[in-house]
């Protein structure tokens, strides 16, 4: 695979990390940048295709899960009275406001 020339400016602790993983590894701390930031981009492109895929889903099915519902489950995640997970709405159907 062909390389190219990127700039980029970071902090001194990220660099300092960069050069400490590029010692334990033992590879060229470029190398290590381009494979920590291959590894990033892959993770983000996978994470918006899915969102993506997953909001055309929920368009097309109009289903939906209230954001008062939501948080309230979050919420009580961890806790003596955690709740079940919210239901599933229909585009047409109102809240329980």
């Amino acid at each position: 695979m062909s390389k190219t020339m990127v700039s980029v400016k970071v902090s001194e602790s990220v660099r300092d990390k960069i050069d400490t993983l590029a010692v334990l590894t033992k590879r060229d701390p470029a190398d290590v940048m381009d494979r920590t930031l291959e590894e990033f981009v892959d993770e983000k492109v996978r994470l918006y295709r899915a969102i993506d895929e997953a909001v055309k889903e929920a368009d097309e099915d109009g289903s939906y899960v209230s954001e008062k519902d939501m948080e309230a489950w979050l919420l009580s995640w961890g806790t003596p009275n955690e709740l079940p997970p919210p239901r599933l709405r229909k585009r047409d159907e109102p809240d329980d406001d």
